[in-house]
C-alpha cells in the first residue's frame, strides 16, 4: 500500500510538471519581461518621413526625406523647410554601405519600400511641386536612379504604398483628389477628400491596369500586398472601416470585404491562405477568403507590422495603458513593440522600444524606426 500512494504522488507530481511546461513556451505574461536588447540605434534629424525593410541579402534599408541637419554622414544638410528625399543602406552591424540624395524639393513622403526579384529598391512618394506620385527604382551599389514612373494628377496627391510580385511588376498605391491621367490614357477623378487608386506596371514601367475606387465616399489605402499567385490584396479604408479588396493578376475585383472592423495601419501577405492585418487595435489572420483565422486583441493603436519565418512583430503606440492579449494594465507608454508567433501567441512586449515601423530579416532580426522622433534601431 505504501508503494502504491508513493507511485501515486509520482504521477500527479509529473502531470503537474507537464502541464506547467506546456503553457509556459512562447506565452508572455507581463510586459518588458523577455525582450531582446537594442544591438544598436541611430538618430535622422528634421525627419519627414520614414521607411524601414530588410532586402533579401540583409541589408537594412531605409528611405525617406528630411529638412535642416539630417545628422548622417553623407546625408547634405539643406535649408530649413527644404525637403531632401534618401535612402541608405546598412548592414546588421549599422554600418553605412551606401548612401543616397534623392533630390531637393523633388522626392518626398517616401513611406513606403520594396525590392525587385534583381535586388533593386523600389521607393515611392511625391515627386515635382509635392504633387503627384511617383516611384523610382534604386541601386545603392551605383548611387543610381535605374526608373521611375509618375502618375500626373491635378490635385495634391499621396503615395499609398506599394507592392511586387514575383514577376517584378509594380503595384502603386494613391490616394487622388483630383484629376489623374495615366500614360496609358486612362484618366478618373478623385473625391476633393481623396479617393483611392492602384496602378500595376510591368518591368518595364508600362502602366498593365488601374483600379479607382469610386469617387465617393472619401477613400484610402493602408497596405498592400500580394500573394504567390499575383493575388493583390488591398487594405483600403472608407469612413474609418476596414474595406479589403482582392484583385486577380489581370485588375478584375474578386471580392470585397468590409466586416473586418475599424482601420488601423498594416497588411503583410505571405501567401494565398496565409495574410496579416492589424485593425485600429487588434491583430487579424485571414486565408485568402478573408475568412478570420484567429484575432489577438488590444486597446492600443497598431502602427505596423511584419510578418517571416513563423514570427510577427508589431509596434504601435499605448497612450492610455490598456490590454494586449494576454497582458493587462499595460503601463502608459508612448510606443511599444510586440512578438507573436504565427498561430497568434505572444512571445514578448516591450513598452520600452520607441517603434513605429517594424522589419524582420530571413534570420529573424528585428529592425524597428520612428518616424516622430528619427530613431532606427535593430534587436539583438
Amino acid at each position: 500500500m505504501r508503494n502504491f500512494f508513493f507511485l501515486f504522488t509520482l504521477l500527479i507530481c509529473s502531470l503537474f510538471i507537464s502541464c506547467a511546461g506546456d503553457d509556459a513556451p512562447g506565452m508572455a505574461s507581463e510586459a518588458n519581461v523577455g525582450v531582446p536588447a537594442i544591438s544598436w540605434s541611430t538618430q535622422i534629424s528634421s525627419l519627414g518621413s520614414i521607411d524601414v525593410e530588410w532586402s533579401n541579402g540583409d541589408k537594412l534599408l531605409i528611405t525617406g526625406d528630411y529638412t535642416g541637419n539630417p545628422g548622417i554622414t553623407g546625408l547634405q544638410q539643406v535649408t530649413q523647410g527644404i525637403r531632401n528625399g534618401f535612402l541608405l543602406q546598412m548592414d546588421q552591424s549599422g554600418q553605412i554601405e551606401a548612401t543616397m540624395d534623392l533630390g531637393l524639393q523633388v522626392f518626398h513622403d517616401l513611406n513606403y519600400l520594396s525590392f525587385l526579384p534583381n535586388g533593386n529598391p523600389i521607393v515611392s512618394g511625391k515627386a515635382v511641386g509635392f504633387q503627384n506620385v511617383m516611384y523610382l527604382e534604386l541601386n545603392p551599389a551605383t548611387n543610381t536612379q535605374v526608373a521611375n514612373q509618375e502618375i500626373s494628377g491635378s490635385g495634391n496627391d499621396k503615395p499609398a504604398g506599394i507592392a511586387i510580385d514575383q514577376e517584378g511588376n509594380i503595384i502603386l498605391g494613391g490616394i487622388f483628389n483630383g484629376t489623374v491621367r495615366l500614360e496609358n490614357g486612362d484618366t478618373f477623378l478623385g473625391n476633393i477628400l481623396g479617393s483611392a487608386a492602384i496602378v500595376k506596371y510591368n518591368a518595364s514601367g508600362e502602366v498593365l491596369w488601374s483600379l479607382p475606387s469610386p469617387p465617393a465616399p472619401a477613400s484610402s489605402i493602408r497596405g498592400l500586398g500580394v500573394d504567390n499567385s499575383g493575388n493583390i490584396y488591398c487594405y483600403e479604408c472608407i469612413a474609418d472601416m476596414i474595406s479589403l479588396k482582392k484583385i486577380s493578376p489581370a485588375g478584375a475585383l474578386i471580392y470585397t470585404n468590409e466586416s473586418l472592423g475599424s482601420c488601423g495601419y498594416g497588411l503583410e501577405v505571405v501567401n494565398d491562405s496565409e495574410i496579416y492585418l492589424n485593425t485600429v487595435s487588434d491583430i487579424l489572420r485571414i486565408d485568402g477568403e478573408a475568412n478570420i483565422q484567429w484575432t489577438v486583441a488590444s486597446t492600443t493603436q497598431l502602427q505596423d507590422i511584419a510578418v517571416k519565418n513563423g514570427r510577427i512583430v508589431v509596434a504601435g503606440n499605448n497612450f492610455s495603458g490598456g490590454q494586449f492579449g494576454p497582458i493587462e494594465a499595460l503601463v502608459r507608454s508612448n510606443y511599444f513593440m510586440a512578438s507573436l508567433t504565427t498561430d497568434g501567441r505572444l512571445e514578448w512586449l516591450s513598452t520600452e522600444i520607441p517603434a513605429t515601423d517594424v522589419s524582420l530579416s530571413a534570420d529573424g532580426t528585428i529592425a524597428f524606426a520612428n518616424h516622430a522622433t528619427g530613431m532606427i534601431g535593430v534587436l539583438e
